[in-house]
């Protein structure tokens, strides 16, 4: 729906740091059986390589830094939630006005460890389910937070 080189915007500066001026914002619509599931909004860090239009439409965000850049992702950190669909959001996903949405948020990290993506995915939450993979042991309740309750208090506490 867009892609175009864009100013950092403030709340990502802290995130890709000072130097990284500039990144390239996409936004794109994902439909499956052209009924749409998910709309997204990413920054791009591409080292300001000449990426057009037809580039993002023939690229999924990991191909557009694979294709541009020299860099290679090696890890990505991602937090997924539920929240009541923003109007927008809601409309461009055909929900109705009192629906949730899934969100998904992912940052993605070069072997350098440095961000090469932030991008924030809202998924209709019908009929859709995450599948991930992990090495090693994925300990649950270090890792759910209840954004209600304050920092200092927000891993899931075990009860047996």
């Amino acid at each position: 729906l867009e892609f175009a080189p864009t100013l950092t915007p403030n709340e990502l500066v802290a995130s890709f740091g000072q130097a990284v001026t500039q990144l390239h914002f996409l936004k794109r619509l994902y439909l499956v059986d052209n009924k749409p599931i998910a709309i997204a909004y990413g920054y791009l860090w591409l080292d300001n390589a000449d990426v057009g239009w037809e580039d993002a439409q023939r690229y999924p965000i990991y191909g557009l830094i694979d294709h541009f850049t020299t860099a290679q992702i090696a890890r990505a950190d991602i937090r997924i939630r539920a929240e009541q669909a923003k109007r927008t959001i809601g409309r461009e996903l055909a929900l109705n006005s009192r629906a949730s949405t899934i969100v998904m948020q992912r940052t993605s990290y070069c072997t350098l460890g440095r961000i090469r993506e932030h991008s924030t995915f809202y998924i209709h939450p019908e009929n859709y389910e995450f599948k991930l993979s992990v090495s090693g042991p994925l300990p649950i309740s270090s890792s759910l937070f209840n954004t209600a309750r304050s920092t200092s208090d927000q891993h899931a506490s075990l009860a047996t």
